[in-house]
């Protein structure tokens, strides 16, 4: 009885020391695991291995499986090894069936006499059967990874331990990292946590990255399966190409999962990949496809470059291609120059390609260049990409260098395509700021430009700068169509508008703004200004708030060669202190004559981006008799709110990443990204007609009694659906868009002045200036580019254009020379455009144009808009002006033009009689609005006229009908 009683109090004091220790959270001991009785249990349990456990001490684990039904259950197990067997005996066993033997976990005691539980990666693949447990996954003793480094047999990442191996066989300068042939496969099995790794790669600065140093990259591919990589952290304050992955060149990573990674560095910072190399002149691709980034945080030191969540940069001509990936809302990406959402930044003659990607993640520049996909690149294409993530550009402190470039989808590019793309976060910075791009400004001091093809694109998110901004881009060359602006658009100084800041040359299609514009400088309700440049088929209703000089609903300021067609504007401007202000157009035209040099930087670039048009090209680099052939396959930016992909090669992983011969599951066809991006087109292109349809419903403005407003919000509503409707229509490839851009070049070749040589397919105004915006079918070498600009007295340039269906250099002494010497004086055109908002300006205030330069023209347009008594309803116009078939029923009007040259005409002018001090040569109306005859030559409710009475409205009056650009000539 006392030897039971003493074991009982033995027994009880056990337990209470149990329960005093064992409930402290300061516990020395780790708790047992919980080991669940599962349904996996089974009488099978040993394990027998030869050099796959030669590394393992003897003892007790804890084994993860998983199951066939996705289930991690675990085995305790014990270890024995004799004669270089090692025998590996579950307590519990396991039951017939295929488990994916995960990794190992054992107690291992601290230098503090803390015990930590320790990780062990493993791999295998196990089908137990009846006759006991078999592995079915070959093992590559050479490496210490499960599986064969093949597509079919790739290694095998399981825990953190494997991330260990890898870094030290890519890093290691010794021979032993040959022992890992370049283009190994790797697969991810499981969720790891990275924090006990980091520590334990550097103890100091946290995780070594997996590819160090550029000479020592990671070349393969590596399969992250969807699962986790938890807690990753380095600090590298002097270390270039940070992040999970150091240094990559030719490599395919995809379905990877950072989450909670805090990652710091000097340059090329990323949470997954560092820096993205290539070697000599080759063109190394990589492709990272359907990773994501998770709650985490990638900042760079002071002066650092390139910074992005999934990769930083981006070598010079190696070329990246990402798709489906995102980075989420509680993540931020900081640095200097060069901070993007998805990528830092791209050098010189690098590419990348972007799909269906999206950014949530705060962004933030120190410097220059902050976009939402990408804070600076190169050559550059982005399709169906969305962000949703407030973007910080910087702004110069006192002495400092201009800032530049915030976007949305890019902070700055060289020669880009956008396609459906959208930014609802908020965008601000100092110069060239945008909802999609902000800047493609090459040199600040020569304000050189890169050329963009901007198509389907809408922006929802404020949009904030000192100067040079716009709802969908800051400052660009080329061409912006079937895009939309929803937001406040504010600047200080410089260019603004709801569409685009500055134009220097290209055109915009089929856009409408209807966010608030407030600015101190030259604005538009779509363009703040273009030297060479035309506007078609635009509509603003967004309210313009100013107090500057040249402000317009649609255009602040065109110079010597710009063309505005069937435009409205529905919304008030008010510029009361500032002067050219109008309806339509600020001030249009330019009396100055511009240089070689000038015609050169504004339209056609400089040979400074010939790099960025050679590298988007030749992606299919094929030789020819004479040239070069670069085959992008791009067939045309011009139809239907959609991109044509023509050459599927371009997103098949196998043209990529030719040496892994990957097989067709994993290509990413061009029919589906095409079919991704008409998708999200027409969705667009639906929300861009509710917005107009929504705005006309809700526009109101006080009309005289002979005018019925539903003249406006009834038929001209429906005369707008219908040129939207022809000018993106798909039938005949787009044939409806390429004759509405011919018409528009000879609209203005019809006032006598050519930009360029008259011969159509050569023409400088036809391929660069009509919104045929990538590629002739012009071979020329690259030796021959570089020739032709060291002659002295050539000047050479490149741009990029489309009529067949290839990227092309367009160049040669020739065409430049004659677009620099015969163009001298203005040629510009505002046709069949409207002014339905009231207008308050200081001097040089009218209804339609502000100032009208020598040798301009005005036809076929309305103005409803109200004045404020001393402004003429027209324009303010000068000597060899033309104003001709335009209607003024605005009130409030105290002239209908104010003329300071000679040989000035103004011809089949009508305007209401409204107590109008002078009609400068206009017939008065008090009845007859709406009566054809009523209005002497001019061309009424015929099939393709340009005026349209509805004549079965009460109160109608003309408005503008059938374009004249969508007629066959």
């Amino acid at each position: 009885m006392r030897r039971i009683n003493r074991f009982i109090f033995f027994y009880l004091l056990s337990f209470l020391t149990f329960l005093i220790t064992g409930c402290s959270k300061d516990s020395q001991e780790p708790d047992d695991p919980v080991l669940p009785q599962d349904e996996y249990v089974g009488i099978h349990k040993t394990l027998t291995y030869i050099q796959e456990m030669r590394e393992l001490h003897e003892g007790e684990f804890i084994c993860y499986f998983r199951t066939d039904k996705e289930e991690i259950i675990t085995r305790v197990a014990d270890h024995s090894r004799r004669k270089n067997i090692s025998t590996l005996l579950l307590r519990d066993g396991l039951k017939e069936g295929v488990y994916e033997f995960l990794r190992m976990e054992y107690e291992k005691k601290q230098e503090d006499a803390t015990v930590r539980m320790m990780s062990v990666g493993f791999g295998a693949l196990l089908q137990v059967t009846a006759e006991g447990i078999n592995n079915k996954r070959d093992y590559d003793p050479s490496v210490g990874f499960f599986g064969a480094g093949t597509k079919e047999s790739p290694y095998i990442i399981s825990a953190d331990s494997h991330l260990l191996k890898l870094a030290k066989l890519v890093n290691d300068t010794n021979d032993e990292r040959y022992l890992l042939k370049a283009g190994s496969f790797f697969r991810q099995t499981d969720d790891i946590d990275m924090d006990d790794i980091s520590y334990e790669s550097d103890h100091k600065y946290g995780w070594r990255p997996i590819g160090l140093e550029p000479g020592l990259p990671f070349i393969g591919s590596y399969d992250g399966g969807g699962y986790s990589l938890t807690g990753l952290y380095t600090t590298r304050p002097n270390t270039t190409g940070v992040g999970l992955f150091g240094y990559v060149c030719q490599s395919y990573l995809q379905n990877i999962v950072m989450q909670g990674a805090s990652i710091g560095g000097n340059s090329s910072v990323a949470a997954l990949i560092g820096n993205v190399v290539t070697y000599g002149n080759e063109r190394a691709r990589t492709i990272i496809r359907n990773c994501r980034v998770e709650q985490s945080r990638v900042v760079s030191e002071k002066g650092g470059v390139g910074v992005g969540a999934l990769l930083g940069t981006i070598d010079g001509r190696a070329l990246v291609f990402v798709d489906s990936c995102s980075v989420d809302q509680e993540s931020a990406i900081e640095g200097d120059t060069g901070i993007g959402g998805l990528v830092g930044m791209g050098l010189t003659f690098s590419s990348l390609f972007v799909t269906n990607s999206d950014n949530r993640a705060s962004i933030q520049a120190d410097n220059t260049g902050a976009g939402g996909i990408i804070g600076l690149a190169d050559t550059l294409l982005v399709v169906t990409c969305d962000n949703y993530g407030s973007i910080r550009g910087a702004f110069k402190a006192k002495g400092e260098n201009e800032r530049y470039g915030a976007g949305g989808i890019a902070g700055g590019s060289g020669n880009a395509v956008f396609a459906g793309c959208s930014n609802l976060g908020r965008v601000q910075g100092e110069r060239g700021v945008g909802g999609i791009l902000g800047s493609t400004l090459v040199n600040v001091d020569e304000r050189i430009y890169n050329s963009i093809a901007m198509q389907s694109c809408h922006n929802n998110g404020e949009v904030m700068a000192t100067r040079y901004a716009g709802g969908l881009c800051g400052e660009a060359q080329g061409m912006l169509s079937d895009c939309f602006n929803q937001h406040r658009v504010q600047v200080t100084s410089g260019y603004v508008g709801g569409i685009i800041g500055y134009l220097p040359g290209g055109t915009i299609y089929n856009v409408s703004n209807f966010g608030t514009i407030v600015s101190t400088g030259k604005c538009g309700g779509i363009c703040g200004k273009t030297d060479i440049g035309i506007i078609g088929i635009a509509n603003n209703f967004g309210k313009i708030q100013a107090n500057g000089e040249c402000v317009g609903g649609i255009l602040g300021m065109g110079s010597s060669s710009s063309m505005v067609h069937y435009c409205s504007n529905f919304a008030s401007v008010n510029n009361p202190e500032g002067k050219n202000t109008a309806g339509l157009v600020g001030m249009i035209g330019d009396v100055r004559t511009w240089s070689e040099e000038d015609i050169a930087n504004i339209v056609m670039g400089a040979i400074d981006i010939v790099g960025g048009v050679i590298s988007f090209a030749t992606i299919g680099l094929e030789a020819l008799e004479g040239g070069l052939k670069l085959g992008l396959g791009i067939a045309g930016i011009v139809t239907a709110s959609t991109i044509w992909i023509g050459d599927a090669t371009l997103f098949t992983l196998g043209f990529l990443l030719e040496d892994y011969d990957l097989s067709a599951e994993a290509v990413l066809w061009s029919d589906a990204i095409q079919a991704k991006l008409m998708a999200k087109a027409h969705l667009l292109d639906s929300d861009h007609n509710q917005a107009i349809n929504d705005a006309m419903d809700t526009w109101d403005i006080t009309l005289d009694n002979n005018f019925n407003k539903a003249v406006i919000t009834d038929h001209f509503k429906k005369n707008i659906f219908q040129l939207k409707s022809f000018y993106t229509s798909q039938a005949n490839e787009g044939a409806n868009s390429i004759l509405f851009n011919k018409n528009v070049n000879a609209a203005r070749d019809e006032r006598g002045l050519l930009v360029a040589q008259a011969k159509e397919e050569n023409s400088l105004s036809h391929t660069i200036i009509s919104g045929i915006c990538i590629g002739l079918a012009l071979v020329v070498t690259v030796a021959s580019i570089v020739a032709a600009a060291a002659s002295a007295g050539t000047l050479t340039a490149v741009a990029i254009g489309v009529t067949g269906g290839v990227i092309a250099i367009i160049g040669g002494a020739n065409t430049i020379h004659g677009v620099c010497t015969d163009f001298a004086e203005n040629v510009c055109v505002v046709d069949q455009c409207m002014n339905a908002g009231d207008i308050e300006g200081g001097d040089n205030t009218a209804g339609l144009v502000g100032t009208l330069e020598q040798n301009c023209r005005i036809a076929n347009c309305i103005n409803i808009g109200n004045g404020n008594g001393n402004s003429p309803a027209f324009a303010h116009i000068h000597s060899h002006t033309e104003v001709e078939n335009c209607l003024n029923a605005g009130m409030s009007w105290k002239k209908v033009v104010n003329t300071t040259g000679q040989y000035e005409a103004v011809t089949n002018c009508y305007s209401l009689k409204n107590n109008n001090e002078s009609l400068g040569g206009c017939t008065p109306l008090e009845s007859g609005f709406d009566k054809t005859t009523t209005y002497h030559n001019w061309s009424i409710n015929g099939d393709e006229s340009p005026w349209h009475i509805p004549e079965s409205t009460e109160g109608a009056f003309p408005i503008p009908y059938y374009s004249q650009m969508q007629k066959e000539k």
